[in-house]
């Protein structure tokens, strides 16, 4: 039987580091505010004083991040993926900060 799993050598230098930016990527996920801002979106949305109800805004949401992916998955394949990396985490850093400056003042 084929294992489709592999286990690398954990003292493999390349293996370390690989884990290393996966962990770096998915932590920069995590405190990039994604999930708050998911969970709480009604109510952003509603003190920021869109008129939508809670069920379009929702699916507004989940269009504008579909498009996203299905518009950024050809682009990686063209483009080195650091750039993007970095390109996207930093203006996800800008939108949040913005969106916490609106509701600080």
């Amino acid at each position: 039987m084929i294992s489709i799993w592999i286990i690398p050598d954990p003292g493999d230098p390349v293996a370390i580091k690989l884990v290393l930016y996966m962990l770096a990527i998915s932590l920069s996920n995590q405190f990039c505010g994604i999930n708050a801002v998911l969970t709480y979106a009604d109510l952003i949305l509603e003190e920021a004083g869109v008129p939508l109800q809670s069920q379009l805004a929702g699916l507004t949401i989940f269009l504008l991040m579909l498009v996203s992916t299905l518009l950024s998955t050809p682009l990686i394949r063209n483009v080195n993926r650091c750039p993007l990396l970095a390109t996207s985490l930093g203006l996800c850093s800008l939108s949040l900060a913005c969106l916490a400056t609106y509701f600080y003042f």
